[in-house]
């Protein structure tokens, strides 16, 4: 088994340099461009996932979508 750990796209909080802790915030454009990246490379890695467990958080939620 091999585990893969990605953290969150970039949230507004993220650029202003801000600590959001369990704040709910959700993604930035740039964000959702940084997971979509991501995503396109794990399907060309051909990534098989078993099993995507995401924090309840919006911002984790949206990457994990």
């Amino acid at each position: 088994m091999q585990l893969v750990v990605m953290r969150h796209g970039q949230t507004p909080a993220n650029a202003e340099g801000r600590y959001q802790g369990a704040l709910d915030i959700g993604l930035s454009d740039t964000g959702v461009a940084q997971i979509s990246a991501q995503a396109k490379m794990l399907v060309l890695a051909q990534a098989p996932f078993q099993q995507l467990l995401s924090s309840p958080l919006l911002r984790a939620r949206q990457s994990a979508a």
